[in-house]
């Protein structure tokens, strides 16, 4: 897997956001995705972390306890995460405290803040695109999308093209309509089943693509 924290942050749905601290982090392999509103580092366990997984928070539970935020990033470090993305700044936490900052840059733990006092951005966007960047990279190294090759023969002379044409037209009129009626399973249809909860099309539609979705989750 390639997907950084850096190639994360270049998706529509990260495309105001801004490093606070832990630049040095930027490099760091994205492999999961997870929502962490409770945030009391106290209750997370070493069960809890999937590792290499960027966190989405607003820190709504320690919105106004600086020593509690500390302990947070100290403990997503520890846990083997690679950088915490906070919503709603300005909103819920007030400010970055510059103890929070100087920590983050010490661990080289990436923190990344969405525009402040805004409330019109959505974990969901953030979250289906940072998936289907994930996906993708899995598919590239474990799955070949066949080619398909339309061949035409006559014994006494060339098909005109028209004939082509329209052999080419029914052809994908064909595919179509068999998409359509059987449901794409793509990229996009996994995220969506994955989003839906639909585990039973989730599964068939990773064992299609050849995608370890074991090591994709969202809490």
């Amino acid at each position: 897997m390639s997907v950084t924290v850096s190639d994360c942050l270049k998706l529509s749905a990260l495309r105001e956001a801004k490093v606070m601290a832990g630049y040095r982090g930027l490099n760091r392999i994205v492999s999961a995705v997870s929502v962490l509103e409770y945030a009391d580092a106290s209750l997370l366990s070493d069960e809890l972390f999937l590792g290499d997984e960027l966190i989405i928070s607003a820190l709504i539970s320690i919105k106004d306890n600086i020593e509690a935020q500390c302990k947070l990033i100290r403990r997503l470090h520890e846990g083997g995460e690679v950088g915490l993305i906070i919503y709603y700044l300005g909103i819920f936490v007030p400010k970055l405290d510059e103890q929070l900052l100087k920590i983050a840059d010490e661990l080289d733990f990436p923190l990344i803040c969405m525009p402040e006092n805004r409330f019109d951005f959505r974990y969901s966007e953030a979250i289906s695109e940072i998936l289907g960047l994930i996906i993708k990279d899995q598919m590239k190294e474990t799955y070949n999308v066949p080619l398909m090759y339309l061949v035409a023969a006559n014994e006494q002379r060339p098909l005109p093209i028209y004939y082509l044409k329209q052999a080419s037209q029914v052809i994908s009129i064909f595919i179509n309509n068999w998409q359509y009626d059987f449901k794409i399973e793509d990229t996009y249809a996994l995220i969506h089943a994955i989003l839906e909860d639909d585990p039973l099309r989730m599964r068939k539609i990773a064992k299609k693509l050849k995608v370890d979705v074991a090591s994709i989750h969202t809490m």
